[in-house]
């Protein structure tokens, strides 16, 4: 099989099962590893034979995402370890630190579903975590409590108006039934 064969078939085969930035990284990253092994003089057919075919290699991508989440150094610094020098597709710490920039940027809600579990963001802020969670109910404790508050100060300003009103409205209807 040729490297433009396999590179097809693999992307084919993680096309919709992973982002779209994930697809075009492994896809990067094969390109480049095969190209590499052909330079040092491997013959192609046998790197990617190595590879064991790009059935082989989807499936391995997919379960590692699904597995370990989206690629975020967070995620693969569990596996890696955070002072490894390289990323787990080869790539060098500035391709890393260019990717975080880009996550740090993103603004708003965002809501990812990887397979097996929930990533809920505000902005930098993951909302799924005990801390995200804490956040969140403090906030809604913090806007109940605003509500009460404004609530009741409008009650104490239209107490005094609407109470003699209700008792005067009262008395003409207790006079004006016994009329009857």
């Amino acid at each position: 099989m040729k490297k433009i064969e396999f590179l097809q078939k693999l992307e084919n085969s993680i096309r919709g099962e992973l982002p779209d930035s994930e697809v075009r990284e492994n896809l990067r990253y094969y390109d480049q590893y095969i190209s590499d092994s052909v330079a040092k003089g491997q013959e192609e057919e046998d790197v990617i034979d190595e590879l064991g075919g790009p059935t082989l290699v989807a499936k391995t991508l997919i379960e590692a995402y699904n597995f370990g989440g989206s690629s975020n150094r967070s995620s693969r610094g569990e596996f890696y370890g955070e002072d490894a020098p390289y990323d787990s597709y080869g790539q060098g710490p500035e391709y890393q630190n260019q990717y975080e920039e880009n996550q740090h940027h993103r603004k708003g809600f965002r809501v990812n579903y990887n397979g097996n579990r929930w990533d809920v963001r505000f902005g930098k802020l993951k909302l799924n975590t005990w801390y995200g969670k804490l956040i969140v109910i403090l906030s809604v404790v913090l806007i109940i409590t605003v509500i009460t508050s404004i609530a009741f100060s409008i009650l104490n300003l239209l107490l005094p108006l609407v109470f003699p009103l209700l008792i005067i409205i009262l008395i003409l209807n207790v006079i004006g039934g016994r009329r009857n």
